[in-house]
């Protein structure tokens, strides 16, 4: 196989591994091949902003946290710095407890994948070090990882 192959099939699988779902009440959500430690899979919800898109985790993880979490915990100051971090590296912003990415222009892979990546890292926070192993679902059956 060449690279140019393996840079096809790579593409190929990763576009069928991302997909629209919607819940009983019409709601769409993007569905992804990772979860969190404890197997629940992020929240991730599309929603119109403005002429643009964004993508909202309907304030899930910070929820995630307070369960996990004393409130002492949750309000030490190198948690805050890191779960800070974790935003400003995936571009995100909190509002109310919303976890929330704006798409810039059509740039909607980017904002996808920071935004797991940010909510990823902010649950990682609510284990003890080190955080369990990921699982993710590769062709139907999950993996640990």
């Amino acid at each position: 196989m060449s690279l140019h192959e393996f840079e096809r099939a790579l593409q190929a699988q990763v576009a069928e591994s991302v997909r629209l779902e919607s819940d009983r009440d019409g709601r769409m959500y993007i569905a992804i091949p990772l979860t969190f430690g404890d197997g629940d899979e992020p929240v991730i919800a599309p929603r119109k902003d403005g002429s643009g898109w964004a993508l909202s985790d309907e304030g899930s993880t910070m929820m995630r946290l307070s369960w996990k979490l004393s409130e002492k915990e949750r309000k030490d100051p190198e948690r805050l710095r890191n779960i800070d971090g974790a935003m400003k590296l995936g571009s995100v912003v909190e509002s109310k407890g919303e976890l929330i990415r704006r798409v810039e222009g059509e740039n909607y892979a980017e904002a996808l994948f920071d935004f797991v990546q940010a909510l990823l890292r902010i649950d990682d926070l609510g284990y003890p070090d080190p955080p369990p192993a990921r699982k993710k679902v590769v062709s139907g059956k999950v993996h640990g990882s």
